[in-house]
């Protein structure tokens, strides 16, 4: 029985999207079924999601696919169906609620032509995926009650993402405090607040080092958005291997995430489960694993201000950053990939109507 996967990226063991689909091939693959992929940012010409999900129902109607189950990404969703197998839509951020987020806190200009494209349009297949569906799998629940409140009635599974037992990070020994953010040097994942409260926590504590991890820019672009007198403080590493993700952690006491919109982030889970202390915005994923002053803090999201005396409330108590670190880590020790994939199998077999053997 084979289970065909759509998405927009390919499944691989590095970061993002790609890790996740590759540890539920794997947890499907052990429950014995083929994994067939398809990466329409490969096999399709257009870019944009509306244009690649025609591609995608000519490509499907030619090949005529017969899956056990079709598991397709959101903004694909809609032009699936067709199939007559049942579908389990899988959503990484609802894409209309990171847009309203957008338009929102407004830490991206909106571009003419996007602005012209309705909304009923834009997100004419998510909304039709959603509605058509014979399950969704979101990754907060922020999402669910979104789907909620706007009438979506289908069998939801909140799904957890895993983590690899890399084991604690090393410390420094000496007293410098490392802080640590790594994500992709977005809008959206909060850089505006970073350089804010870094300007002035950085200067106020010349011990404190910012380590900003897989950026995707330059040391010498990001540097210069921060003040000349503490751009020495802060250290950029644009780019590394999956294999090289423990010394990204290593020497850290505390993790950054003050992004507007996410839907999951592997790197919070990664950063956790090395008992990391995490500082984050207190929107989607990160409300459903940061329990505030228990194992981690959460701010205000899009206040600079609140993200500041958050992180200096642990600089000023440096005793709660171990302790809080270590409360994260316990947590995450129970969120293996293996267990968590086989979570979502178990959610999908409901839909193809055969019996499960746990793993």
């Amino acid at each position: 029985m084979t289970i065909l996967y759509i998405a927009g990226t390919g499944v691989t063991p590095n970061t993002g999207m790609g890790r996740i689909a590759y540890e539920w091939q794997r947890a499907f693959e052990h429950r014995g079924f083929k994994f067939e992929a398809l990466d329409t940012s490969v096999l399709f010409t257009k870019r944009h999601a509306l244009m690649q999900g025609y591609q995608l129902r000519r490509y499907l109607q030619k090949h005529q696919w017969q899956p056990a189950l079709l598991l397709v990404h959101e903004p694909l969703a809609g032009w699936a169906k067709f199939a007559n197998s049942p579908m389990v839509v899988f959503s990484h951020g609802i894409e209309q609620r990171a847009w309203a987020v957008q338009k929102q806190y407004q830490f991206q200009a909106l571009s003419a032509k996007a602005k012209l494209l309705p909304e009923g349009v834009r997100f004419w297949s998510n909304n039709r995926g959603f509605k058509q569906a014979d399950g969704i799998l979101l990754s907060n629940r922020t999402d669910q009650q979104y789907l909620q409140q706007r009438g979506f009635t289908k069998p939801v599974m909140v799904f957890n993402n895993g983590i690899y037992p890399l084991g604690a990070p090393s410390k420094r020994l000496d007293d410098k405090v490392v802080l640590l953010w790594n994500a992709t040097w977005l809008p959206r994942k909060g850089i505006s607040l970073l350089v804010a409260a870094f300007n002035q926590l950085l200067a106020r504590y010349p011990q404190c080092i910012l380590r900003l991890a897989g950026t995707g820019l330059g040391a010498n672009e990001i540097r210069s958005l921060f003040l000349p007198s503490v751009q020495e403080q802060i250290v950029v590493i644009d780019r590394y291997r999956a294999e090289s993700e423990v010394d990204i952690y290593s020497g850290a006491s505390i993790f950054l995430m003050p992004s507007y919109f996410e839907g999951q982030s592997l790197a919070l889970h990664q950063a956790m489960a090395m008992g990391l202390c995490a500082v984050a915005a207190n929107n989607s994923g990160q409300t459903d694993l940061i329990q505030h002053g228990i194992d981690g803090l959460l701010f205000e999201t899009g206040h600079a201000t609140d993200f500041y005396n958050q992180v200096e409330y642990l600089l000023l108590n440096k005793l709660l950053i171990a302790q809080l670190g270590g409360e994260a880590r316990k947590k995450m020790a129970t969120l293996q990939w293996p267990q968590v994939a086989n979570q979502v199998v178990d959610f999908c077999a409901q839909f193809i109507g055969r019996k499960f053997q746990s793993a």
